[in-house]
């Protein structure tokens, strides 16, 4: 029986290491359009597909690789900046995020006007809102509100629904005390 473990993982690091060449959403079918296209789309699809397994730090690395190839691909900040709440470890760096933020405009204001949509101004309203001003816990509702409401605006994006699932999935007890 202690074979097993080792045999398994093997396999799993022969399947990994095969794929490597490969974008990681193309083997997830992941579909998350934005108004960016070529590599840095690329790029942002695989951060998605890495947060949505909860592998933040290689997520992180993607939604940078896109920041470079696209300076003001807002979902890409998006991204970068939402790795930092990882809510199933109830990880919240909120001055992290916040610094993401803050790379790519300097008000909410300034970076909504870099989101050329109305769906990705809606994602980037909803990260503000988490990011924002604010006790934890309120910011966390808010949060899940705006991602409720992404979700009935745009039913077709499966992603949203993902997101917003997400969020309810630890609201923190109201006795919990967080920044």
């Amino acid at each position: 029986m202690p074979q097993y473990p080792k045999i398994l993982l093997t396999l799993l690091l022969f399947v990994v290491n095969t794929q490597a060449g490969a974008q990681i959403y193309q083997n997830w079918n992941l579909d998350f359009p934005t108004s960016q296209t070529g590599a840095a789309q690329e790029h942002f699809l695989d951060g998605v597909t890495y947060m949505q397994l909860h592998m933040f730090e290689d997520a992180e690395k993607h939604f940078r690789v896109a920041q470079e190839l696209a300076p003001d691909f807002a979902m890409a900040y998006w991204g970068e900046a939402l790795t930092q709440h990882r809510t199933i470890w109830s990880i919240h760096r909120l001055d992290v995020a916040r610094e993401v933020l803050a790379r790519l405009a300097a008000t909410p204001a300034e970076r909504a006007a870099q989101a050329p949509t109305a769906r990705e101004q809606a994602y980037l309203a909803a990260v503000e809102t988490l990011f924002g001003a604010g006790a934890f816990l309120d910011r966390q509702t808010a949060y899940s509100e705006a991602m409720a409401e992404l979700t009935a605006s745009y039913p077709e994006d499966i992603e949203a629904a993902a997101f917003y699932a997400l969020s309810l999935m630890r609201e923190t007890p109201a006795d919990s005390h967080r920044n």
